[in-house]
C-alpha cells in the first residue's frame, strides 16, 4: 500500500508554552490514543512520543492515524454555529 508522505505526528502531541495564561488556547494538545498509551505504559509513551524512537508500524496503526487525522481536519473546518440551523439533508451535502 502506498502511503502519503505527510507528517502523521503533527496531530499526536503538541506543546505550546507560549499560550500559557490564555485560557482560550491549550498549552498541551494530546490525543485520546496517546493519553491511553501513557496510562497503559508510561515508558512506552516516553519512547514513542518524547524520544520518538522508531517502532514498527502495523497496518492498523497506519489506518488509525488516518482516521484520527481526518476527524480532526473535519472538525477544524466544520462551522458548528452555521450547522445548528441546517436540516439533515443540508448537513449531509
Amino acid at each position: 500500500m502506498s502511503r502519503p508522505s505527510s507528517n502523521t505526528n503533527e496531530y499526536t502531541y503538541q506543546w505550546n508554552p507560549e499560550t500559557y495564561g490564555d485560557d482560550s488556547l491549550p498549552i498541551l494538545k494530546i490525543t485520546k490514543s496517546s493519553f491511553m498509551g501513557f496510562k497503559w505504559c508510561p515508558k512506552k509513551y516516553e519512547f514513542n512520543y518524547i524520544e520518538q524512537k522508531p517502532q514498527d508500524t502495523t497496518e492498523a496503526m497506519y489506518q488509525g492515524t488516518l482516521v484520527h487525522n481526518a476527524r480532526e481536519d473535519f472538525f477544524n473546518e466544520f462551522d458548528i454555529a452555521k450547522a445548528e440551523n441546517l436540516s439533515s439533508d443540508e448537513l449531509l451535502n
